[in-house]
């Protein structure tokens, strides 16, 4: 049977590129160019694109060209008699349905959205609403199901009308459509106020802060990304290279689709970078960007609706560009191997990609599983682990591992793969406070006559001068428009809530709506419960009455919608550098024991609402029994007699007396 070919040059190109051109481009690639440091990084993408991209798909090209066969026969007939490489094509087809098992899902989220927002259904919705939509959507089997199977009947009704017919007529509509809607797009986002901003981030270089980010992590990312966002090692270059006639250079045919793809790619930081810096974005917010972040600044702008609409069909095309590209490759697959038709081919495969499709569908609610939070939390997680390359570490000059940021989860996860981490002073007392009681327990109830700290001289821990928000920064705070981040807006609530009745994490995350009592929160303190159950009260003033009334209708006993503490911890520091919080303070660095100045925000956590409550407090009034009635700490307290250090009005007054 004679093979078929394309019907133009033109449907080459926008074929070919359409498999590089993928959620990867508009997702990925402004993800990775925050996280790598922005223009720097943007800059090595491009060296690597040329240097490695270029050649090695023009290498693919050759070996579809040379064998006129898919990839899962090509290096069949390539290769010399004895040697392996045949071995490599069934690696390439195994990738190939390991990518569709969640690509499939992903180009249905875009679908699903691009109709929520044409139809209005985001329209006139509170930011919070919208932020649910995703969540919702991940919840419910039935319409990820739903979105799943169109997208995998739409691409195999696609490829089996044939490559010219059927691919490469709906490959060129779909693309050209695509690049029209990408620049329209972004001229809309040079208007935008934070556009300046967010292209001099992106555009200009800035060495120092690559080398704030890491040297190492933005050259692997950079190269990762030159390599992911062409499509290479899957075969899916080499299944074009095989439609390629002797009539055209294989390298000017690269160049040509490697050109097409980054404009792509560039074109789609030009629109999501000045959203960002307009809206106060994180770029680096992977999924939630997509899903939760933008649908919420669509809300927001003139025509939203419509930019949004076209934002989420551009996706919708970008995804659907390569599920063709890559059905093609795994259709032509299993005509060579069985010898079947091509239609019969399709068939088979329909049924097949939606049986493997369905465990990252039911991976966010039937399926859930926590193991999977390792990779990520879910099947799709887990999946998209399987068919990416990796690379976990590096070595730095003295020989110490260096984590891949992008990998940071799992390195932490398995401690015997990293050297020993440094500990700061406090945190070694701490420990051996801990050792210290436990010896005393066991020689006391006579288990061991052993006491190794009978002679050992163990240091007290050491602080710096507290450091805390002063109340016209904690008002900014609360005033500042998270409108965009509900998620975030809620954690600011918890938190200035927090710096208005000084409890500990610990307290504040066991508090439920039982402990307001009489206008006031009344809670026993777990740190002191034993020795000292002393019931705390503090009155609300009207901004805590006003917090608790926003959450008054949560369905939960809890008095708020708690998150770890660890994720609070890491949203204090995020909504405080957005809101433009970021005067810097002195501390003392616990592993050197040296002073170092560093903005608020980059050292925030959630003792500082404690501390931002007492320090204000002590300020009004000199009275550390009156203080310490609110905040629990007992008369005489060393923790609390720190507080003493950092009343500069005092030591003002003090001087002014001798003069």
């Amino acid at each position: 049977m004679e093979r078929e070919r394309l019907g133009s040059r033109l449907g080459f190109i926008l074929l070919s590129a359409g498999c590089a051109i993928g959620c990867g481009n508009v997702w990925k690639f402004p993800y990775m160019a925050g996280q790598g440091g922005g223009g720097a990084f943007v800059l090595f993408y491009l060296i690597f694109l040329v240097i490695l991209g270029l050649p090695i798909m023009t290498m693919e090209f050759a070996v579809g060209r040379a064998s006129k066969k898919s990839p899962v026969k090509a290096y069949q007939a390539l290769e010399k008699p004895g040697q392996k490489w045949h071995i490599h094509g069934y690696f390439t087809l195994a990738g190939c349905y390991l990518l569709m098992m969640f690509y499939t899902t992903v180009a249905g989220w875009m679908l699903h959205y691009f109709y929520m927002t044409a139809a209005g259904k985001l329209s006139g919705l509170s930011a919070d609403a919208v932020a649910e939509q995703f969540p919702r959507m991940l919840a419910d089997p039935g319409v990820m199901m739903f979105w799943m199977v169109l997208v995998v009947i739409i691409g195999i009704v696609v490829c089996a009308g044939g490559l010219q017919n059927g691919l490469e007529r709906v490959t060129k509509v779909m693309m050209i459509a695509l690049l029209a809607i990408m620049v329209v797009l972004a001229i809309n986002s040079f208007f935008m106020e934070g556009a300046k901003e967010g292209l001099k981030f992106y555009l200009v270089p800035d060495f120092g802060r690559m080398q704030e980010v890491g040297v190492v992590s933005t050259l692997v990312g950079a190269m990762n990304q030159a390599f992911f966002t062409l499509s290479l090692g899957i075969g899916a270059m080499a299944i074009f290279g095989s439609y390629i006639g002797k009539d055209h250079s294989l390298m000017g045919e690269s160049v040509r689709v490697v050109v097409l793809d980054t404009f792509v790619a560039i074109t789609a930081g030009l629109i999501i970078f000045p959203a960002c810096f307009t809206y106060g974005v994180d770029q680096t917010s992977g999924p939630s960007l997509i899903f939760i972040t933008l649908p919420n600044i669509f809300a927001n702008m003139p025509y939203g609706r419509l930019w949004g609409s076209l934002f989420f069909l551009f996706m919708a095309f970008a995804a659907l560009s390569t599920v063709l590209a890559v059905f093609e490759n795994i259709i032509c697959c299993g005509m060579e191997l069985t010898g079947a038709s091509r239609r019969k081919s399709s068939l088979v495969n329909l049924f097949l990609i939606i049986v493997l499709s369905v465990p990252c569908v039911l991976g966010y609610n039937v399926w859930s599983w926590d193991g999977f939070s390792i990779f990520g939390g879910a099947v799709l997680d887990f999946e998209d682990f399987l068919v990416k390359e990796h690379t976990f570490f590096t070595y730095n000059e003295s020989g110490g591992v260096i984590c891949i940021q992008a990998y940071k989860h799992i390195y932490e996860a398995c401690p015997e793969t990293r050297t020993p981490k440094q500990r700061g002073r406090n945190t070694i007392a701490s420990i051996h406070n801990k050792l210290r009681t436990f010896f005393h327990w066991c020689k006391t109830k006579r288990y061991t006559n052993n006491y190794p700290y009978e002679n050992f001289e163990m240091k007290n821990a050491s602080y710096g001068t507290p450091f805390y928000l002063t109340i016209e920064e904690r008002n900014a705070l609360y005033h500042f428009d998270f409108s965009f981040r509900p998620s975030l807006a809620r954690q600011r609530d918890i938190f200035v809530f927090q710096c208005l009745i000084g409890c500990r994490i610990s307290d504040l995350m066991a508090l439920t709506k039982s402990n307001v009592i009489n206008g006031a929160i009344e809670y026993i303190p777990r740190k002191t419960i034993e020795d000292r159950a002393k019931v705390i009260r503090v009155p609300l003033n009207s901004i805590a009455r006003e917090i608790l009334d926003k959450y008054d209708d949560n369905d939960e006993d809890k008095l708020f919608p708690y998150i770890s503490s660890q994720k609070y911890n890491d949203a204090i520091k995020e909504m405080l550098s957005i809101a433009g919080i970021n005067r810097l303070v002195t501390i003392l660095d616990t592993v050197t024991q040296e002073q170092k100045q560093v903005p608020i925000c980059d050292v925030a956590s959630s003792h500082m609402a404690r501390r931002t409550f007492i320090g204000n407090l002590y300020k009004k009034v000199k009275d550390p029994n009156l203080v310490g009635s609110l905040s629990g700490h007992k008369e005489g307290s060393r923790a609390f007699s720190r507080y003493r250090e950092i009343d500069e009005e005092i030591k003002i007054d003090l001087v002014k007396s001798i003069e």
